[in-house]
């Protein structure tokens, strides 16, 4: 698994209950006012308690993409990184740090719960879980080896790091002021830079920025035009799906279709545009950004700018989606890599199916255990464009980038083997 798909898969996963949990709130909030009760706040509640605890959520997930070894070690040392951090870097100490610097009076960033901190444990965790969970102690303290030191090491190494981070903040809250001053110095051209550089950051966990005045730049203007441009476009990106992929994506569509109507926010929606092809996102990016400068700049009408981006967006994303010259990864990822003959290429070389006696996948790489040696059917090395297959002993090890694919495909095959000798 490449950078790419461990970085989507770590914002997709920790954001699949988001579309859920914004439709349960509408739903809180409609029975409050149709019954006028107050049951519907248990389904209202949620999204907020859930977006509380997001960036540890996205610390645990980045933590667990970014593991070699991906179980339930890798997920604690991305929490225990986030609270350690989180602990030391307190809010009453980055006031401390922040005391005088430009914009202090932007309380978003004064505090240190965020996606981007989040994501930053979740890559350390990774780190220090792929540097030491092989590592074995003397004999005393055998006991703390491997996957239990991982932990230890991760509360310890995040001391100093939050120490670190509580010191360069300050540099990192004044240089996100300065973006936000470029808005108005550099006028029509001021706004789309602002946008753009939002939008960017909320890939990596930075989903707002302050504004002059201490009001929200994302306000009706998104709502508004997204809530009508959003399910279009996730209309037009499922319709190209393939019929397989349709059935696959059915309900996770329809969800996130349903909440951007709900909400009209965009973040969501760029997520799936990044995990397709990060050209998907940045054609999102450059068209949002022009309009919002048309917008708040020239001082054009809302109504104008809704009905051209809705054009617009239609046809780019229509063009980009139908034309097939631009690869969807997310329908890529739905291809098998590998074909049947190429499986049973592969259970011939190691002797059948019956001289399979374990299999186990380590990283990129696949472990089959025989029960005869003599009946492996490969040199001592076999290469091709999508393995490399070498023979030690009674042992067959299989190299390859889609191992994660190549185990389960092997393991359905024994099973289907097995299915039919029991018929």
């Amino acid at each position: 698994m490449n950078i790419f798909k461990r970085y989507t898969s770590s914002l997709v996963f920790s954001s699949l209950l988001i579309p859920v949990l914004i439709i349960l709130h509408w739903f809180g909030d409609v029975i409050n006012q149709l019954f006028h009760t107050s049951f519907g706040t248990f389904f209202s509640s949620l999204l907020p308690a859930y977006l509380n605890y997001y960036p540890l959520l996205l610390a645990a997930c980045f933590a667990y993409f970014f593991s070699n070894k991906k179980d339930a070690t890798a997920v604690l040392s991305g929490i225990i990184a986030f609270i350690v951090l989180t602990n030391i870097a307190s809010i009453e100490l980055l006031n401390v740090a922040l005391d005088g610097v430009l914009g202090s009076e932007f309380t978003s960033l004064n505090n240190i719960n965020t996606p981007f901190i989040g994501i930053l444990c979740g890559l350390f965790a990774a780190k220090i879980n792929n540097r030491f969970s092989g590592i074995t102690l003397p004999s005393g303290f055998a006991f703390f080896s491997g996957k239990r030191l991982v932990p230890i090491l991760t509360g310890f190494f995040m001391i100093p790091i939050s120490i670190l981070i509580v010191i360069i903040w300050p540099v990192f809250y004044k240089g996100i002021i300065r973006i936000t001053l470029l808005k108005d110095a550099l006028h029509g051209l001021g706004y789309f830079f602002y946008k753009v550089i939002q939008l960017l950051g909320s890939l990596v966990g930075i989903s707002f920025l302050p504004v002059l005045h201490n009001t929200s730049i994302m306000n009706s203007f998104e709502l508004q035009i997204f809530r009508v441009v959003m399910p279009l476009v996730l209309l037009i990106i499922f319709l190209s799906f393939n019929e397989q992929n349709k059935k696959s994506y059915l309900v996770l569509f329809t969800l996130f279709i349903l909440s951007s109507i709900i909400t009209g926010t965009t973040l969501l929606f760029g997520f799936i545009l990044f995990a397709m092809n990060p050209k998907y996102f940045f054609a999102h990016v450059f068209i949002y950004a022009s309009f919002f400068s048309l917008h708040f700049y020239y001082q054009v009408e809302l109504e104008v700018v809704i009905f051209t981006c809705f054009i617009v967006y239609t046809i780019v994303f229509t063009y980009l989606l139908f034309s097939k010259k631009v690869v969807n990864f997310l329908e890529e990822e739905t291809k098998p890599k590998f074909s049947k003959t190429e499986i049973e290429m592969v259970m011939e070389m190691i002797g059948g199916y019956e001289n399979v006696e374990s299999i186990e996948k380590n990283n990129d790489e696949i472990f089959v255990n025989v029960v005869e040696e003599m009946y492996i059917n490969i040199p001592d090395t076999f290469h091709s464009d999508k393995l490399a297959i070498k023979k030690i002993n009674k042992t067959v090890a299989i190299d390859t980038p889609e191992a994660d694919e190549l185990h389960i495909l092997i393991e359905n095959a024994l099973l289907d083997q097995k299915d039919l000798l029991i018929l």
